[in-house]
């Protein structure tokens, strides 16, 4: 297996590993056991810097395909990678600069409506993100792209 290949699928391996820790493990059990206002407080503070690990984390998979892309003539899978850890770059930016400064304005003025619709919107993407990982993970798995061809 390449270097490359190895550090793009690590990468989207530990994202992949973290958003769902977090959005299935971490954020539930606050919510269970604080009150509802701390375990609020504690996720607020808790996502720019899952987004940011996200991004970084999802932005080298992106160089590492795109440079095998590159080098492979824009074969299909290594291509499809890229693509696929492209668009989670896109989601978790998205979300960093976008939904997640419009959920903490709603929860800062006790706007629930527009805080449950900003809500909804994260999780959405979240979705999204977390499913071009394991996407871009399976076609790796079985594209063979990192085996030797005798």
């Amino acid at each position: 297996m390449s270097t490359l290949r190895l550090v793009g699928i690590a990468c989207l391996a530990a994202w992949l590993g973290i958003a769902a820790f977090f959005s299935f493990g971490a954020a539930p059990l606050l919510f269970r056991v604080l009150d509802r206002g701390a375990a609020g407080a504690a996720v607020a503070a808790l996502l720019p810097r899952y987004y940011v690990t996200g991004v970084v984390l999802a932005a080298i998979a992106l160089v590492a395909f795109l440079v095998r892309a590159v080098a492979a003539r824009g074969r299909w899978p290594e291509s499809l990678t890229a693509l696929l850890a492209g668009v989670i770059v896109a989601a978790l930016g998205w979300q960093l600069f976008v939904t997640l400064p419009d959920a903490e304005l709603a929860r800062q003025m006790r706007d629930d409506r527009a805080f449950a619709a900003a809500h909804w919107r994260a999780i959405r993407e979240n979705a999204a993100a977390m499913l071009a990982a394991a996407a871009a993970l399976a076609l790796q798995a079985v594209s063979g792209s990192g085996r030797r061809r005798g």
